[in-house]
This record gives structure tokens, C-alpha cells and sequence, in this order.
């Protein structure tokens, strides 16, 4: 019952796509996609590539980060006796992600029609369809809030898989860093490790002190790879 009601909460509170919007054309991979037709140079179409790796980098941190705020709201919500300033707190943490992922899309946008001639913009508005032109809302987080009360809970990170096998996991970072599991230190990378299989947190501590943090899955007799490299 505890689970079903849960579960209810988190599906509330999940976002909800918004109305598409639409502003001019201008998403780096689309523009990119059309490089022969607009007449991009080489320059031009290496800025591109840039700013679209830029934003599917934003967009892995962010949903990972999105994950791991989930995970906290889920453990906030099972407590006999939610606080609210701690379950308000989570739940403005992912609406704080989501907005900042948004955000960053629509400025890449800008940015890669920035690149573009006058001429290369006109075009480009001709090419386009308009369904294209309108700004695709940021994809709601999957997990928890998905999960209907008939299946069973998954089980918290860190937690084995009853009758399954072990998995594998494989960090390879650069610059070197102090890897830890679901907040004990496992080694430093490169490192390749069994694990128990389901859902587990990972921390990168490089040296110079950054850090990265990534919610991962591990399946039973598969390897999770993380290669992660540190800086822009």
C-alpha cells in the first residue's frame, strides 16, 4: 500500500511534456543535416559539431543528476513521516535540473543560428519543416514515477538481485581518479570490478578535487562501461 501511494506522489509530480514552442530553427544537428543545401563551410560546420556535443553532454550530466534527485525523492517519500522542507527541497532540485537542461537547449539553438549567414538563415526557414522548428520539451525523467503499484519495487541501489548472477563494472576516467560506489571507495581508474546487480550510485573525485556523480544499472553477467573525461 505504502508503494502504491508512493509511486501516486511521484507520478504527480513527474513533469509533464509542455506545448511545443516555436521560435526560429536552429538545432546544430538539423542545421548540420543540411550543410550541402545551405552552403556551410568546413568552419561553420565544425562550430556545429561542437555546440551539438556540448549539449549531449549537458544532457547526459543532467539526467543523471535528475536520476540520482529522483532516487533522494523516492527514500525522502518512504519515511514513516515525510518531512515536507526535505520532499519540497527534492522536488525543487529536479525542477531546478529540468530548467537549466531546457535552458541550455534553447541558448545552443541560438548559438548555432548565430553561425549562420543572413542568407544561410532565410534558407534555412525554407528547408525546415515546421514541426522541426519547435522546441522539443525536455523528455520526462523515465524511472520511479513510470513504475505502476501491481510491480514490485526496484530495489535500492547497492541492493543484490536475488537467484542472479553478478555483473561487471568498468571506470576508465582521465586525468585518474578515487572511485566510489554507493559512497564506499572501490579503487582508483582504470578499474574493472564485479557488482552486485541493480541500481547503484557512482563518484568520480579527480584530482584538483572535481567530481562526478552518475546513477547507474548493472545488469546480472553483463559489463557497465563508464568512460568519463574530466574538463571541457
Amino acid at each position: 500500500m505504502k508503494t502504491a501511494v508512493i509511486a501516486v506522489l511521484l507520478a504527480v509530480i513527474a513533469p509533464r511534456p509542455s506545448p511545443a514552442q516555436a521560435p526560429p530553427p536552429g538545432d546544430p544537428d538539423q542545421i548540420a543535416a543540411l550543410a550541402s543545401e545551405l552552403g556551410l563551410s568546413p568552419a561553420q560546420q565544425a562550430s556545429l559539431r561542437d555546440l551539438s556535443n556540448g549539449l549531449r553532454k549537458a544532457r547526459i550530466q543532467a539526467q543523471a543528476d535528475i536520476e540520482i534527485a529522483t532516487i533522494d525523492l523516492e527514500s525522502a517519500l518512504s519515511a514513516d513521516d515525510p518531512d515536507h522542507k526535505v520532499v519540497s527541497a527534492h522536488i525543487d532540485r529536479i525542477g531546478a535540473l529540468e530548467t537549466t537542461l531546457r535552458k541550455r537547449r534553447i541558448l545552443t539553438m541560438l548559438s548555432a543560428r548565430k553561425l549562420l549567414t543572413p542568407d544561410q538563415r532565410r534558407k534555412l526557414a525554407e528547408l525546415a519543416p515546421p514541426d522541426v522548428a519547435a522546441v522539443p520539451p525536455v523528455p520526462p525523467v523515465p524511472p520511479v514515477a513510470s513504475i505502476p503499484p501491481p510491480r514490485p519495487p526496484v530495489p535500492p541501489r547497492g541492493t543484490a538481485i536475488r537467484g542472479t548472477r553478478t555483473g561487471s563494472l568498468e571506470v576508465m576516467t582521465q586525468p585518474w581518479a578515487d572511485i566510489y560506489l554507493d559512497g564506499k571507495k572501490i579503487g582508483v581508474s582504470p578499474l574493472r570490478i564485479d557488482v552486485a546487480p541493480g541500481r547503484h550510485v557512482l563518484k568520480m573525485l579527480f584530482r584538483g578535487g572535481s567530481a562526478r556523480t552518475q546513477a547507474l544499472i548493472v545488469e546480472p553477467g553483463q559489463t557497465t562501461r563508464i568512460h568519463v573525461k574530466d574538463g571541457p
